[in-house]
């Protein structure tokens, strides 16, 4: 009943079964000692890609000790000529030797690869900000990107960084309607907004001046409502005419059916007093 045991103290201690603490093949005999710190860091970059996920987390625990710079042209090349995991092991040894240049990362977001892509994107997206010509890039790769999963890494990102950047990269990621079925993508989508809808209010704001964005299968299904009700919520009286400028740049029925929607959703329960006109 218990094969943990804990409570064998109540006498439900079976000495035939517990826990599997070792699965070993018929034969097989210890691998010779070895110690990863004697190898050089050329060495170590070798072992990056083994079958054997221990030995890339280990040696990349390795080379994040050393940062070894005199690698990072050698690097630099491997990544750019490999695929698969090794390609993404490579990249990351990159970043922790100190060498994701933005030269490199803009031609490591246009790599072959959608993992090296993604981690591209999420690496350059943990430091809060990028580069100008950065930026641009992660918004063309929004535009042009196929794989779903980096579609998502740019959406998380695209939360990370200044407005102005994240929402660029937003407006380009909502017009893919092929993700308005995706039950992650347009939900990342709305937090890279809602995490500016306060701070940025007048950058969220431009996002929907802009007549097309309210034609997409995102906008309609997932995010007209829930920014209705953000605003709504937030009670202040430029929420709520912020609120009046959603209503009044909806282009149509439809639209504003699903803004009203989320407006009563943050009323439930509340009073309907002291609205602007």
């Amino acid at each position: 009943q218990q094969v943990g045991h804990i409570f064998n103290q109540d006498g439900r201690l079976n000495r035939g079964t517990g826990r599997i603490y070792r699965l070993q093949a018929p034969g097989a005999k210890p691998a010779p000692a070895f110690d990863l710190g004697k190898l050089s860091t050329p060495q170590l970059i070798d072992l990056l890609g083994q079958p054997n996920k221990w030995f890339g987390q280990a040696v990349l625990r390795v080379m994040a000790d050393r940062k070894d710079r005199t690698v990072i042209p050698a690097l630099t090349k491997l990544v750019a000529e490999t695929t698969g995991q090794r390609a993404l092991e490579l990249l990351w040894g990159l970043y922790l030797s100190g060498g994701l240049t933005e030269a490199t990362a803009l031609k490591t977001l246009e790599h072959a690869d959608p993992f090296v892509r993604l981690w591209t994107a999420r690496l350059l997206g943990d430091e809060n900000r990028v580069a100008p010509a950065i930026a641009e890039k992660l918004i063309r790769r929004a535009q042009a990107e196929t794989h779903l999963e980096a579609r998502a890494q740019l959406a998380c990102s695209a939360r990370r960084l200044p407005a102005r950047d994240g929402l660029a990269i937003v407006r380009r990621l909502l017009a893919r309607d092929e993700d308005a079925a995706d039950p992650r993508l347009p939900l990342l989508l709305w937090l890279a907004i809602e995490t500016n809808a306060l701070s940025d209010g007048a950058e969220v704001l431009a996002l929907f001046q802009d007549t097309a964005i309210w034609r997409h299968a995102i906008v309609k299904q997932h995010i007209l409502e829930r920014i209705m009700r953000r605003y709504a919520q937030a009670g202040t009286r430029q929420d709520l005419l912020t609120c009046a400028r959603l209503f009044a740049l909806s282009p149509s029925k439809e639209h504003s059916q699903a803004l009203m929607t989320g407006f009563e959703a943050a009323f439930q329960g509340r009073a309907l007093t002291g609205l602007p006109d």
